[in-house]
C-alpha cells in the first residue's frame, strides 16, 4: 500500500520538471554577445596618440557559442576638452562603416578607426555595437589621449660612468653619450638635462643628491645622423652611487628619458694613505710595547747599578791612577749600555746579557781595588809578582767590553783567595831571601868586608830569623829591609874606595873623571838616608852596570899597551912572548861579553866574569914580570838580583795592548734606523698594496668615513700579522742566536 502511494509522488514531480522545461526562458549562453578588445568593462577604451591622425584597427570578439549575423558599429564624435567633436570615421572588417557584418561564433571582427586630433589632450566620445534583434546596443566609452609626439631621437652608448671623487670638497664627473635620429627628419634639441639624481646608500636608501649641470648649446641633429655629446656634472657631494634621468627635449615632442648611474670612489692613494696611518700607528705601539717599555725598565737597572757603584767608589778614595781609570771605564760602559739601550741600539736579549756581565763588573771591581792595594803593600816587591798576573787578567777583563760574566766572576773567585796565598808566599819567600843574604854575608867572611858585615849586617838577619819563627812577619820583615840596608851601604863604600882619582889603564884622563863622575852620582843616590830601599839598590846596581861595562871596554882597549909591554920585556923568552900575547889577545872577547852582560842588565854574571878576567890578567902580568898599573877591581854583589828583582816594566795598562776603537754610535744608530725603516717600509708597501687591491680595487664607491676607518684598522691589524709572520719565518730560517 505504502509503495503503490510513493510510485504516484513520483510520477506527479517528473510530470512537473517536464512543464517546467518546457516553458523556460532560453539559457544565457545561447545569446550572441560581443566585446572590444582591450576595452574595461566600466572605464571602456583607452588609447594614447602622439601625432594628429588617429588610425588605430581594433578587434570586436565575440564571447558566446552564438553567430551574430548582422553587426553594425557607430563611432560617435570626440569631443575635446573645449567641448568641440571632431568626426571620427570607421571601417567594419573591410566593409566601410554602414555595412552590417556577421560574426561567427567566437569569431571576431576587425573595426579601423581613423580622426583628425589636430591638440593635444583628451577626446572623449563612444564605440556603439548594434547586433541582434530587440537587442539595446553596447556602448564602450572611448578615450583618446593626444600627447606631443614622439622624440626621433635614439640614445645610445649610455654606460655607467665611473669617476673619481675628491677627498675634500665636492666632486665632479663626465657623462658621455650617442644621440641619432630615427625618422630621417632634421630635428633641433633642447640642451640635455640630468634630473632626478638621487645619492644610493649600501643600505639601497635612496637620498636627493644635489648636483650642478653644465648646460651645452642647443643643437640641431640632421636626420639619420648621429652625434656624441658630453654632460659636466659638478656640486657631488663626494664617493657613493648615484641613479637619475637623462632628459632629451625638443619642442612639440615628448622626452626621451634614459636612466644614468654614477659610481664615484675617492683615488686610491687616499686608502694608502690611511692603511700606512695605521701601519704607522702599528708600528708606534709595537715600538711602546716591545721597545720602550721594557727599554725604560733596562734603564732603570742600569742607572740603578751606576749609581751604587758610584757612591760606594767614594769610599775608596783616594784613587791610583790605575784604580780611577778602571772604576772610570766601568761607569762609562753603563753609561754607553744605557745609550745603545735608549737609543734601541742594542735589543733586549743583548742588553739583558750586557747587563749580567756589568753586575758582574759591579761585583769584581771593588774586590780588584782591595786586593791590588793588598798585594802592593806586600814587601819585599818581588812578592808582588805571582799576584800581579793575576790582578792585571782581572784589569783586562774589567776594561773588556766584550768580557763575559762567567770569566769576571771566576776573576772574582780567584782574586778572593789570593790573601791568603799572600801570606804563605811572604813566608816562604822572606826566608829564602833570609838564606840568600846570610850565603852572601858567609861568602865575604874571610875578606876586609867579612868583619863589618858580621857586625852590621848579621844580627839584622838573626832578628828577622826569631820573628819569623813565630810568624811575626813585619818584624821580620822590617829587621831583613834594615840588614839589607846596611848590606847596600858597605856595597856602595866597597865600590866607592874602588874609585882612584888617576885613570886606570885604557882610560883617558877626561873620560875617566866623566865616568868616576856619574859613578859617584848613583852611589850618592843609592847612600841616601831617606830613599826608598828598592830605588837605592837600583841605584847601586846602575852604577855598577855603569862601572863594568867601560872598565870592560877600556881593558879592551888596552891590552894592546899591555901586549907591547911583554914584547918590550927582557926575561922571557919569545916563545913565551908569544904565547903571553895570544892569551892576552884571547881575553878580547870575553871582556866583550861582560860589556854585554852589563849594559843588559846582567850585573851578577858581568861582575862574576869581570873578575874571573881580572885575576887571570894579573896572573898573566906577573908570569910576565910586566908590573901592572891595573888596579884590582872588587864587584861585590852577585846575590843582588835576588835582592833587588827587577820589576815587570811598564804599567798594567801598557800590557792590556790596544783596545778595540770605541763605535761609532751615531753611524751605528743610524744605520740601525735605516735598516729598520727600510724593513717597516717595505711591509707597509705591502700591506698598503695588498689593502688597495683588497679594499679599494673591488669597491667602485670606495670613500667615506668608514671606508677611512676600515683602511685604517687594515693597516693596524695586518700589519702586525705581517710582521709577526716575517718574525717567524726569519726565525725559522736563521734560528734564535745567543747574544754575545
Amino acid at each position: 500500500m505504502k509503495m503503490g502511494c510513493w510510485r504516484g509522488r513520483e510520477g506527479l514531480l517528473l510530470l512537473v520538471l517536464i512543464l517546467a522545461a518546457a516553458t523556460a526562458e532560453p539559457a544565457p549562453e545561447a545569446r550572441p554577445r560581443l566585446e572590444l578588445l582591450g576595452a574595461h568593462p566600466i572605464e571602456g577604451l583607452k588609447l594614447p596618440l602622439h601625432e594628429p591622425a588617429l588610425k588605430r584597427s581594433l578587434t570586436i570578439q565575440s564571447t558566446t557559442a552564438a553567430p551574430v549575423t548582422a553587426l553594425k558599429v557607430v563611432v560617435s564624435p570626440l569631443r575635446d576638452s573645449t567641448g568641440q567633436l571632431w568626426e571620427a570615421q570607421w571601417d567594419l572588417g573591410g566593409k566601410g562603416q554602414d555595412t552590417p557584418v556577421s560574426v561567427a561564433a567566437y569569431g571576431s571582427v576587425a573595426l579601423e578607426v581613423r580622426a583628425e586630433l589636430p591638440a593635444t589632450g583628451t577626446y572623449v566620445g563612444d564605440i556603439f555595437l548594434l547586433y541582434g534583434e530587440g537587442e539595446s546596443p553596447a556602448s564602450v566609452p572611448f578615450i583618446v589621449t593626444r600627447g606631443p609626439k614622439l622624440l626621433s631621437v635614439m640614445v645610445k652608448e649610455l654606460l655607467p660612468v665611473e669617476a673619481t671623487a675628491e677627498p675634500i670638497g665636492t666632486s665632479k664627473a663626465t657623462l658621455r653619450f650617442a644621440v641619432e635620429e630615427t625618422s630621417g627628419q632634421d630635428v633641433l634639441l633642447e640642451p640635455p638635462v640630468v634630473v632626478g639624481l638621487s645619492r644610493i646608500s649600501r643600505a639601497a636608501v635612496k637620498f636627493q643628491a644635489p648636483v650642478q649641470v653644465t648646460v651645452p648649446e642647443p643643437l640641431t641633429l640632421k636626420g639619420g645622423a648621429a652625434r656624441e655629446l658630453q654632460l659636466e656634472l659638478s656640486g657631488l657631494a663626494g664617493a657613493g652611487e648615484y641613479q637619475g634621468k637623462l632628459l632629451l627635449k625638443s619642442e612639440g615632442a615628448q622626452a626621451v628619458e634614459r636612466e644614468v648611474r654614477l659610481f664615484l670612489r675617492e683615488p686610491w692613494w687616499v686608502a694608502f694613505l690611511f692603511i700606512t696611518v695605521g701601519v704607522g700607528l702599528s708600528l708606534f705601539l709595537r715600538w711602546v710595547v716591545q721597545g720602550l717599555q721594557p727599554r725604560l725598565e733596562l734603564q732603570q737597572s742600569v742607572l740603578l747599578l751606576r749609581q751604587d757603584l758610584a757612591q760606594e767608589a767614594q769610599a775608596w778614595e783616594p784613587f791610583e791612577p790605575l784604580e780611577h781609570q778602571v772604576l772610570t771605564a766601568v761607569l762609562s760602559e753603563a753609561d754607553r749600555l744605557n745609550t745603545r739601550i735608549a737609543t734601541g741600539a742594542t735589543k733586549q736579549p743583548q742588553a739583558l746579557a750586557n747587563l749580567a756581565v756589568l753586575k758582574s763588573k759591579r761585583e769584581l771591581l771593588p774586590v780588584w781595588v782591595e786586593i791590588r792595594r793588598y798585594v802592593r803593600g806586600v814587601r819585599p816587591v818581588q812578592l808582588q809578582a805571582p799576584h800581579l798576573d793575576r790582578l792585571s787578567v782581572a784589569e783586562r777583563r774589567l776594561l773588556d767590553a766584550q768580557a763575559k760574566a762567567e770569566e769576571l766572576d771566576q776573576s772574582r773567585e780567584e782574586l778572593g783567595k789570593t790573601p791568603l796565598e799572600v801570606v804563605q808566599s811572604v813566608r816562604e819567600e822572606l826566608k829564602k831571601s833570609l838564606d840568600a843574604l846570610e850565603t852572601e854575608v858567609k861568602k865575604h867572611r874571610d875578606t876586609p868586608l867579612g868583619r863589618k858585615l858580621d857586625t852590621e849586617v848579621v844580627p839584622h838577619l838573626e832578628t828577622a830569623r826569631r820573628h819569623l819563627a813565630v810568624n811575626e812577619f813585619p818584624q821580620a820583615f822590617e829587621a831583613y829591609e834594615q840588614a839589607r840596608r846596611a848590606y847596600l851601604k858597605l856595597l856602595v863604600e866597597q865600590l866607592n874606595s874602588q874609585l882612584p882619582v888617576d885613570a886606570p889603564l885604557g882610560f883617558s884622563k877626561e873620560a875617566w873623571e866623566e865616568l868616576r863622575r856619574r859613578v859617584l852620582a848613583e852611589l850618592e843616590a843609592a847612600r841616601t838616608p831617606n830613599a826608598n830601599l828598592e830605588a837605592a839598590f837600583e841605584a847601586y846596581t846602575r852604577a855598577q852596570r855603569l862601572f863594568l861595562s867601560e872598565a870592560a871596554r877600556a881593558l879592551i882597549d888596552g891590552i894592546p899597551s899591555l901586549q907591547q909591554r911583554v914584547e918590550a920585556s927582557t926575561e922571557i923568552s919569545k916563545e913565551a912572548k908569544a904565547a903571553s900575547k895570544e892569551r892576552l889577545e884571547a881575553l878580547k872577547p870575553r871582556l866583550q861579553e861582560v860589556a854585554l852582560h852589563a849594559q843588559d842588565g846582567r850585573v851578577v854574571e858581568a861582575a862574576a866574569a869581570y873578575e874571573e878576567i881580572r885575576r887571570t890578567l894579573q896572573k898573566e902580568l906577573d908570569d910576565v914580570k910586566v908590573r901592572s898599573i891595573f888596579k884590582p877591581l872588587q864587584v861585590n854583589g852577585p846575590g843582588l838580583a835576588a835582592l833587588v828583582p827587577a820589576l815587570s816594566e811598564g804599567s798594567s795598562s801598557a800590557r792590556l795592548g790596544v783596545l778595540a776603537r770605541p763605535l761609532d754610535l751615531q753611524s751605528v744608530t743610524r744605520w740601525r734606523w735605516s735598516l729598520a725603516l727600510a724593513v717597516s717600509g717595505f711591509l707597509s708597501l705591502v700591506v698598503g698594496l695588498l689593502g688597495v687591491l683588497a679594499l679599494w680595487a673591488g669597491d667602485q664607491t670606495w670613500g667615506g668615513f668608514s671606508a677611512y676607518a676600515t683602511a685604517f684598522l687594515w693597516g693596524l691589524g695586518l700589519h702586525q700579522a705581517t710582521f709577526t709572520t716575517f718574525a717567524g719565518l726569519a726565525e725559522a730560517l736563521v734560528g734564535k742566536k745567543a747574544s754575545p
